[in-house]
C-alpha cells in the first residue's frame, strides 16, 4: 500500500510487532518493527482451529473454504499482532466468554475502544464496528 496509516486507528491506538518486515517504516534490526492498531488470529501448535491467515503449520486459507465469509473475522483491533490463545479474545480455555470489560475497552487483548465496539473486517471483505464477540468460532474456519 501506498499509504501507511491504513494500519494504524485515527483513534491513535497502535500495537507493535518484530515480524513485520514488509510493511513501511520499519525500524529496529532488519527494519522489522512497525507500530499498528490490528492484527489477526493465526493457527498456532497447540490449538487446533484454522484461521483465515494460516499459522505455524498451515497456509492461508482460499476463499472457497471459507464457508461464512460475512461472520468470519479477518482482523481486528487489537494489543498484539496475532495469537490463538483463548485469552488473548477473552475467552477461557472451554472458550466460553470471560469476565467484562475493561475501562479501557480491552477485553484480553482485544480493543474495544469505539463506545465498546471494535472496528472488524470480515472475510467477505466488509468492515464494521462490531460490539463484544461472544463465539470463539468467528475467529475461525473450522473449530
Amino acid at each position: 500500500t501506498m499509504n501507511e496509516q491504513i494500519f494504524i486507528c485515527p483513534s491513535g491506538h497502535r500495537v507493535s510487532s518484530p515480524h513485520r518486515g514488509d510493511l513501511p517504516s520499519g525500524t529496529g534490526f532488519y527494519r522489522r518493527n512497525m507500530a499498528f492498531s490490528y492484527g489477526v488470529a493465526r493457527q498456532h501448535d497447540n490449538y487446533d482451529n484454522r484461521s483465515p491467515m494460516g499459522g505455524s503449520n498451515r497456509a492461508a486459507a482460499v476463499m472457497a473454504e471459507v464457508t461464512r465469509p460475512s461472520e468470519t473475522i479477518l482482523m481486528f483491533e487489537t494489543r498484539r499482532h496475532d495469537s490463538a490463545h483463548p485469552s488473548v479474545f477473552g475467552f477461557d480455555s472451554d472458550f466460553q466468554p470471560t469476565g467484562g470489560m475493561g475501562d479501557d475497552g480491552r477485553v484480553g487483548d482485544l480493543m474495544y475502544r469505539h463506545s465498546q465496539q471494535m472496528n472488524v473486517v470480515y472475510c467477505d471483505g466488509s468492515a464494521r464496528s462490531t460490539p463484544r464477540i461472544m463465539d470463539w468460532d468467528a475467529f475461525w474456519i473450522d473449530s
